[in-house]
């Protein structure tokens, strides 16, 4: 998010930014803010402004191999209750154990869609086999890591 200035064509006596940078790349996170904070110090400094950085937020970088034994125990799962698997990279909570290198994955109780956005839903009707997949998977998890 970007504001500041009184009108499109004045020069901002004032302005503020607000970037989200993500990676499930630790080295590539670093490289990332690395390079934009290199960009706003420069430019500042090219037209004798002044920078104040605050961190808003820190979320961890990290992931786990499709093939760890979490991933295959929640998958077993997933077959014997009929459930799609989906092993892509998300933001979750779940960052912050990947972050410390402990093992995590996200288990769902439901599917939805238009995530971060006015029109966000849920489906209500596969709830109840999302709790027994959540139950499921943690009974299984409890003996094997």
């Amino acid at each position: 998010m970007v504001r500041g200035g009184t009108t499109v064509n004045t020069i901002a006596s004032e302005a503020e930014m607000l970037v989200d940078m993500r990676s499930v790349d630790v080295q590539a996170l670093a490289d990332l803010e690395r390079r934009a904070l290199g960009i706003v110090e420069r430019t500042a400094s090219e037209g004798n402004g002044k920078v104040a950085l605050d961190l808003v937020g820190d979320r961890s970088a990290g992931s786990i191999p499709v093939t760890h034994p979490v991933v295959e125990t929640c998958k077993a799962v997933h077959r014997v209750l009929g459930l799609r698997t989906f092993t892509e990279a998300s933001s979750t909570d779940v960052n912050a154990a990947l972050g410390a290198g402990l093992p995590g994955v996200c288990l769902g109780i439901t599917e939805g869609g238009n995530e971060h956005r006015l029109e966000e839903y849920i489906e209500t009707r596969p709830i109840p086999t999302g709790v027994k997949n959540v139950l499921l998977a943690t009974v299984a998890l409890a003996g094997n890591v």
